[in-house]
């Protein structure tokens, strides 16, 4: 849906890859991974609300050690600013005799009204995911691609008041 990395890091990024980050395929030092509310990932990491402070919380599941933390209003603001409407648009494919991929529009839905409830809802429920994307550099900087809050696209109608079919 989108992405939101501003001031959350509690850690430089550097002690994050070295402390949780894996070895990729390309020999990197990396941390690529999905974590979700209250299920613990590969790497052991987990979010937990903190609703009494308004706080989403990455940490390492064993240690409770934080992480990263976002204000739950910066992140449904951020949900509210950047998808307040969003066009979902469907398509088959194929390859054509010049072996060129070509797309048949067939399908267009508009959402609107977003739910900063129905959002924290999918976000409790774990339909609502942090994406984690990083990996150390050959100059041994840190490449961070911005943490992304994703939803599988079939969960998506469930976050907007409203639905329209436009073909």
């Amino acid at each position: 849906m989108f992405t939101f990395n501003k001031g959350v890091w509690q850690i430089p990024l550097k002690k994050v890859l070295a402390d949780y980050g894996y070895i990729d395929d390309n020999g990197r030092l990396a941390l690529y991974n999905m974590v979700r509310v209250n299920e613990v990932n590969s790497q052991g990491l987990t979010l937990e609300l903190d609703a009494g402070n308004n706080k989403v919380r990455l940490i390492h599941a064993k240690s409770r050690y934080l992480i990263a933390e976002w204000s739950i209003y910066s992140i449904v603001g951020k949900f509210l600013n950047k998808t307040g409407r969003l066009l979902l648009v469907g398509a088959k494919s194929r390859t054509n005799m010049e072996g060129r991929e070509e797309f048949h529009f067939n399908k267009a839905l508009l959402f609107s009204d977003p739910d900063p409830e129905k959002f924290m809802a999918a976000f409790k429920k774990g339909s609502i995911v942090i994406d984690v994307r990083m990996h150390r550099r050959s100059n041994g900087s840190v490449r961070n691609h911005g943490t992304g809050i994703r939803i599988k696209e079939t969960s998506i109608a469930g976050l907007y008041s409203k639905k329209q079919i436009l073909f």
